[in-house]
């Protein structure tokens, strides 16, 4: 998720597999939504990840497949890697209000725009925007994954991904 001119913002995370501790289930802090927006850098560029996280303050969100979840944009969250043989697969259609509008539209935000469709109410042509800091998120490189760029592995894999498809992956 890129940065909002505000934060009204939700994801539904559609479980398709059973998410559980075993297999890296999601980890939410509760109440973390209300720090407002924090920084994804580190070393001055975009990682995709906060540092100043208290892991112990986390609880686990284990779910069966079938459930929903309804995520906050600013809701602090992680999932360990999936070192299991069982899947933890997620459907995640993403929703902002009419008056949100991406801050930053590179590369690796780009290509979900062109899908954004109205659900109610009238297309705005005003942004609102909240109060604070907006941090943009400028990356050292070009990159496709917000996993790729979280763990720092192979950058210019994410770079020839995009080159072949034409959008980040």
């Amino acid at each position: 998720m890129t940065p909002h001119t505000n934060s009204d913002l939700l994801t539904a995370l559609i479980f398709l597999d059973d998410a559980t501790i075993e297999n890296g289930c999601l980890q939410v802090i509760p109440g973390s939504h209300k720090y407002g927006l924090q920084s994804h850098n580190i070393d001055d560029f975009f990682r995709g990840k906060i540092q100043e996280v208290d892991e112990n303050d986390a609880v686990y969100i284990e779910a069966k497949a079938g459930d929903v979840l309804f995520l906050h944009c600013l809701t602090m969250h992680a999932s360990a890697v999936n070192t299991s043989a069982v899947p933890r697969r997620t459907f995640l259609p993403a929703y902002r209000s009419a008056d949100s509008f991406p801050i930053y539209f590179g590369p690796h935000a780009a290509h979900n725009e062109p899908g954004i469709k109205l659900l109610r109410g009238q297309i705005s042509r005003k942004a609102r925007v909240d109060q604070g800091i907006h941090y943009l998120p400028i990356a050292k490189t070009e990159f496709g994954s917000i996993y790729e760029i979280q763990e720092g592995s192979n950058e210019n894999k994410a770079i020839d991904a995009m080159k072949k498809t034409g959008y980040a992956v």
